[in-house]
C-alpha cells in the first residue's frame, strides 16, 4: 500500500472513531477558536458545522470566558481547560444542555502543544436524576421532622385551648370585661401567628427548587430556619445547642430553602449520631463567620459525638452510604448537601477525631456586585 493510500486510510479510521463516540468532541485551536466538531456537537447545539468552525470556544460554554481572556497565546487556551468540570453549553436556540467537560492536549511532530480536545458528555438526565434525589431527601428529612413539628405546634395549640378555658370560666362566673377580652384575644392571634409561621416555612421547605440562584441572602437565615422546624425535637432528645451567629455577616447568592436543606442534613446528621451513641452532655454547636480574608462566609455544625471511622471517611459523601441502622435514615443526605453546596459555588468538610467529635464546614463564596 502507498503511503497516500495509508494515510487517507487512517483518515478514515480517525474520522470513524470521532464519528462514532457517544459524547461531543470539539477540537480547538491554539487561539481558542474551534477547529473541528463531531456530529454530536451538530445535532445537540443546532449549529450547523460552518457556523462552528473559527468560532471561539467561550462563546458556546461562556462560563469560561474570563479566564481565556485573562491569558494570551498557549495559555489562554489551557486557562481555558476545566478537568472534568461541569459546564453548560448554549444551543443555538439559547437554550443551555449541561455537561461534564474533559480535555486532552494534542502536539505535532515536534512535540509542541498544537490544540486542545474537549470530550462533552450531556448529563441532562442526570441533573433530573439528581434533582429528584434533592426533593426525595428534603422529603425523608420532613418525615423525621415530624415529631419536632408538632411539638412546635402543641406548645400555641396548648395555649389557645388554655386562654379559651378562661375565657369560658369568666363568662360563666360573669367577671367578664372587655379589656380582658382584647388581652386574651391578643394572646390567641399570637398564638395562631406563630402556628402559621410554622406551617408556611414546611410548605416552602417542602416545595422544588431548582431555579437559578440568584437571590442575595444571608448565611444566618438558613439557621435560623433550620431551628424553626428542628429546635425543639434536637431539645427532646437531650442534646444541647449553642447558636453562634456571626452578626452582619457579608451576604451569598443562593437559594435559601437548598441551603437550609443542606444545613438541616448537618445538624440532623449530628443529633443522629450523638441519640445514637447516648453520648453524656451531648451538644451540638453551630456557628458562622467570615473568612479567607473576606471572600467567604462559612457555616459550621460541630458535635461532640465519637467521631467518624477511618474507614468510613472516603465513603461519606457517596450517595447512599450511612452509619445509621438500617431504616433509619435515606444515606442520601451528604451527597445531597454537596451536590447543593457546589452548585453554590461552594465547598463542604469535615474533621474529625474518634472519641472527640466531628466538624462540618460549608464555605460559600461572597457575593460581588
Amino acid at each position: 500500500m502507498s503511503r497516500d493510500s495509508q494515510d487517507r486510510t487512517d483518515s478514515e479510521f480517525n474520522r470513524s472513531i470521532v464519528e462514532s463516540l457517544s459524547d461531543m468532541l470539539l477540537v480547538l485551536n491554539l487561539d481558542g477558536t474551534i477547529k473541528k466538531v463531531n456530529r454530536w456537537v451538530i445535532e445537540k447545539l443546532k449549529f450547523a458545522e460552518s457556523e462552528l468552525i473559527g468560532k471561539p470556544a467561550y462563546e458556546i460554554a461562556d462560563a469560561l470566558k474570563a479566564r481565556f481572556l485573562a491569558v494570551d497565546a498557549v495559555e489562554r487556551v489551557l486557562a481555558m481547560l476545566p478537568e472534568h468540570k461541569e459546564e453548560s453549553f448554549q444551543t443555538k436556540d439559547g437554550d443551555r444542555i449541561p455537561v461534564l467537560l474533559s480535555h486532552s492536549v494534542f502536539h505535532d511532530d515536534k512535540n509542541e502543544v498544537c490544540g486542545v480536545v474537549w470530550l462533552a458528555r450531556d448529563v441532562s438526565e442526570l441533573k433530573a436524576s439528581t434533582a429528584q434525589l434533592v426533593q426525595m431527601d428534603k422529603l425523608s428529612a420532613m418525615g423525621e421532622l415530624t415529631a419536632g413539628v408538632a411539638h412546635e405546634l402543641n406548645q400555641p395549640l396548648n395555649g389557645i385551648k388554655l386562654i379559651a378555658q378562661g375565657l369560658r370560666r369568666d363568662l360563666e362566673k360573669k367577671r367578664f370585661s372587655e379589656a380582658t377580652l382584647g388581652e386574651e384575644i391578643t394572646s390567641i392571634i399570637l398564638q395562631v401567628d406563630k402556628m402559621s409561621e410554622i406551617i408556611t416555612h414546611m410548605r416552602i421547605f417542602t416545595r422544588k427548587s431548582d431555579g437559578p440562584i440568584t437571590d442575595l441572602i444571608s448565611l444566618n437565615d438558613p439557621i435560623t430556619g433550620v431551628f424553626k422546624l428542628f429546635g425543639k425535637q434536637i431539645e427532646t432528645h437531650g442534646i444541647s445547642v449553642t447558636i453562634e451567629l456571626q452578626p452582619d455577616l457579608p451576604k451569598i447568592r443562593g437559594d435559601a430553602i437548598r441551603i437550609e436543606q443542606v444545613l438541616l442534613n448537618l445538624i440532623g446528621n449530628a443529633r443522629n449520631i450523638l441519640e445514637t451513641s447516648k453520648k453524656q452532655g451531648a451538644k451540638i454547636t453551630v456557628k458562622t463567620l467570615v473568612s479567607n480574608n473576606g471572600k467567604q462566609v462559612e457555616a459550621w455544625v460541630i458535635d461532640n459525638g465519637p467521631g467518624i471511622l477511618e474507614r468510613h471517611k472516603k465513603k461519606m459523601f457517596e450517595p447512599f452510604f450511612t452509619t445509621m441502622p438500617p431504616g433509619k435514615g435515606t444515606g442520601l443526605g451528604l451527597s445531597v448537601s454537596r451536590k447543593i453546596v457546589e452548585e453554590h459555588g461552594g465547598t463542604i468538610t469535615f474533621v474529625t477525631q474518634e472519641g472527640e467529635g466531628t466538624t462540618f464546614k460549608v464555605a460559600l463564596p461572597v457575593a460581588t456586585k
